[in-house]
């Protein structure tokens, strides 16, 4: 599905659905989208979050309105990459 130029399909590593990301894009910061990430995945604690589901996400928070949201995941793929991890 195409939105305002964005591509919001799921890939497969992806497990957002449309309600999962709204929750995102009204998520504080980075952290707490990464809980209801993790939380849409079935886990119960950690985990690990894709550049799919990332870039979903910063769509999702600047849809929203919500750029504070959407630079925090930024920031956190950023120094995730630094790290050689993901976010």
């Amino acid at each position: 599905m195409k939105r305002d130029g964005v591509s919001t399909e799921s890939s497969a590593s992806s497990c957002l659905d449309e309600e999962s990301l709204r929750n995102v894009a009204g998520a504080k910061d980075a952290d707490q989208a990464m809980d209801i990430i993790v939380e849409a995945q079935g886990r119960v604690w950690g985990g690990e979050v894709g550049n799919g589901d990332c870039c979903l996400s910063i769509a999702a928070a600047i849809d929203r309105g919500n750029v504070e949201l959407a630079l925090s995941v930024f920031h956190a793929m950023r120094s995730g990459f630094e790290q050689g991890e993901a976010f």
